[in-house]
């Protein structure tokens, strides 16, 4: 099978062919046989006719001498001479022997009679006159074996059908040559021979047009086809008014090219709402935080210049200002964190997350030293398609919150497992902290929402698991937060494609 699959159409038809010939030549051959079989069927039949009307002819004179009619030895020769000119198909004649294989009768060579034939081999080496005389014992039948044709010294193939006579311990056969067989089924032979090569030349042409007019219709929609998955879409298709599979790839390939022309303008526009984007990213990092800038250093001038005279509301005044400050300045930060996910997420080899998640451990070292938490990790991770970069940040940041929404009653214990999927892998962090409300599973993976106070857990935008998910997303997978066993804490989990 995995011959048939590498083979080409071209292959496969000429396989086909060869396929159905050799077919055609085992089935006329077996058809040959058969005849042979039946042809020769039919001269056995022939000849044990004839042997039983010689029988006939001895069982009368048998009987003649039963009544007295005449001696035995009268019988016996009136038999013999009765039989002896019997011939048929201009060739054909009856033969007697004893059941000690000595010739009784043998009209084309009357000088053998009286032979003894005990030990005389035919050509194939087999003593066919003890064959015969055992037949005759059984009850009679055919015996196949050679023997010379009259006027001639050449011996041929031959069947003989053998009967018995017991008074006289004789046994009567009559034979057929088979070599008219063999003439007639070589004769048809070659007439099937003469046949089959005006046939075979004319299946292969047939074959000859029918692959030239698949193979070379695919030949060039194949180059058509690597071209424009090469993103050369100004490759023209070749134009065809075929109504067959030819007809329907070529179509198929046209609405493949359209497709690709398609994308490839869709592909521009995204080069240009990524241009926008950077220059937005460009504005929103330097222009919008410049005036943030400003309002922070002049709050610290105002309070500066005030000194003593600083009311206490005045100084409220000032820190609630600096706090918006600095909370639009966070805002705007996480905006671009978000907005650059995904514009560089494409890779051309598998990550090793066992590394992203050293590294995020790493970065959250100071964290993880004060609040006690312990982090496990397997003994190995995965190989997975990802950005290195963007999956460290996933991991900091799902380690980052089980930390910071532990339990106060219980040090933070956070366990990373992963789990061989179909495609993929499945990564769980399970934590034992405060847990999430299943009404909230969806609502916390949505940019800027909180489940606490501004200040409570440590504070917060709340964009963290947004970064999550989007970076999981454009990955190829999902991501979903169940809670963890017994109820307490969260099992946060998201699939990722292996390379």
């Amino acid at each position: 099978m995995s011959i048939m699959r590498s083979m080409g159409i071209r292959g496969r038809l000429a396989l086909a062919g060869i396929l159905e010939l050799i077919g055609v030549i085992v089935m006329s051959l077996i058809a040959l046989h058969t005849m042979r079989e039946e042809m020769i069927a039919d001269r056995v039949t022939k000849v044990k006719n004839l042997t039983e009307l010689s029988l006939g002819i001895i069982q009368s004179q048998y009987d003649r001498f039963q009544r007295g009619e005449v001696s035995e030895d009268q019988a016996k020769k009136t038999a013999l001479d009765t039989i002896r000119p019997l011939t048929y198909d201009g060739g054909g004649y009856v033969f007697i022997d004893d059941w000690d294989c000595k010739s009784i009768l043998l009209p084309i060579k009357p000088d053998l009679e009286g032979r003894d034939f005990t030990d005389v081999k035919d050509s194939k080496g087999d003593y066919f006159v003890r064959n015969q005389r055992d037949m005759a014992l059984t009850g009679g039948g055919a015996v196949y074996y050679s023997f010379y044709k009259p006027k001639s010294e050449i011996a041929y193939a031959k069947v003989a059908y053998v009967l018995p006579f017991k008074p006289w311990r004789w046994f009567v056969a009559t034979g057929v040559y088979l070599d008219d067989v063999d003439m007639e089924v070589r004769r048809m032979l070659g007439r099937f021979l003469e046949m089959l090569v005006p046939a075979v030349m004319l299946v292969s042409l047939l074959f000859f047009l029918i692959s030239r007019s698949i193979s070379l219709p695919l030949r060039q929609l194949i180059a058509v086809m690597v071209k424009l998955a090469h993103g050369e879409y100004d490759t023209p298709i070749p134009a065809t008014t075929r109504k067959d599979e030819i007809g329907d790839i070529t179509q198929a390939v046209q609405i493949f090219r359209e497709n690709g022309l398609a994308n490839a303008e869709m592909q521009k526009e995204i080069q240009r709402s990524n241009q926008e984007l950077e220059n937005f990213a460009y504005v929103a990092s330097h222009d919008l935080r410049e005036p943030l800038r400003t309002v922070t250093s002049f709050s610290s001038l105002l309070e500066r210049s005030l000194g003593d005279k600083l009311t206490a509301e005045q100084a409220d005044f000032i820190g609630y200002v600096r706090d918006g400050t600095k909370r639009m300045n966070q805002l705007i930060l996480d905006l671009l964190e978000v907005s650059r996910i995904g514009r560089n997420h494409e890779v051309k080899e598998g990550v090793d997350l066992h590394a992203a998640t050293e590294e995020a451990i790493g970065n959250l070292q100071v964290a993880i030293q004060e609040s006690g938490a312990t982090v496990m990790l397997p003994p190995s991770m995965p190989l997975v398609l990802c950005n290195y970069r963007e999956m460290v940040r996933v991991f900091q940041n799902l380690i980052a919150n089980a930390i910071k929404y532990s339990d106060p009653a219980r040090p933070p214990l956070i366990s990373l497992s992963a789990q061989k999927t179909d495609g993929g892998w499945q990564i769980e962090v399970l934590d034992n902290g405060i847990g999430i409300p299943p009404e909230h599973s969806e609502r916390i993976f949505q940019i800027f929402q909180r489940l606490h106070g501004r200040k409570d857990y440590g504070g917060g935008t709340g964009i963290g698991l947004a970064v999550c998910k989007k970076v999981i997303e454009h990955h190829g997978g999902r991501i979903w937060v169940e809670p963890g066993p017994d109820g307490i804490g969260s099992r946060f989990i998201f699939t990722l494609k292996t390379p």
